[in-house]
């Protein structure tokens, strides 16, 4: 598995989607691109593929006129990675959310839950639109305990500021979370 970050965000929103997708270049055949912003990773079939497509990536950024950071790179394939939050390990066909990341998907989770209980389901919007932020970026690795985080969504979207409070749907206590 080869990874890359762009260091230009409105470069890398504005130009990389079309030059990994074949505009103007030929595409890396066996490559899948998993885009998100300005982050991109790239999975292979093989380490053969893989060494292949990181130069070929390394080749096309140049080609753009791009640059990435050298820290935030790893040129070398590697069937474990960590991305965005979280660790892809293709080996053994996982996603995995590291368990501080967890813990405080849990305080987060308690803290709304607690004051929802004792304000008769208000809450902050701010603290509400903080959980889903980041339940939604860790969302990918809990798979098998899914999050159901529309509801949230649309006690967002009540008419009140960020600094205001917000009345949690009536199915609110049905989101678990181990």
């Amino acid at each position: 598995m080869s990874q890359t970050g762009i260091s230009s965000r409105a470069s890398a929103t504005q130009f990389m989607p079309p030059a990994f997708s074949g505009a103007g270049r030929p595409s890396r055949p066996g490559a899948r691109v998993l885009p998100y912003l300005d982050d991109f990773l790239f999975v292979f079939s093989s380490e053969e593929q893989a060494r292949l497509g990181a130069r070929w990536v390394r080749e096309s950024i140049e080609f753009l006129g791009l640059s990435c950071h050298p820290t935030k790179c790893q040129w070398e394939p590697s069937q474990s990675v960590y991305h965005l939050g979280i660790t892809i390990n293709t080996a053994a066909g996982v996603f995995e959310v590291p368990k501080q990341k967890l813990a405080k998907l849990r305080r987060l989770a308690i803290g709304l839950r607690i004051t929802a209980k004792k304000n008769r389901r208000l809450v902050q919007k701010r603290e509400l639109a903080k959980f889903c932020g980041f339940a939604q970026s860790v969302k990918l690795a809990l798979t098998p305990a899914p999050l159901f985080l529309r509801n949230f969504y649309d006690d967002i979207k009540q008419p009140v500021g960020w600094s205001g409070r917000v009345r949690l749907s009536r199915s609110w206590f049905f989101v678990a979370l181990c």
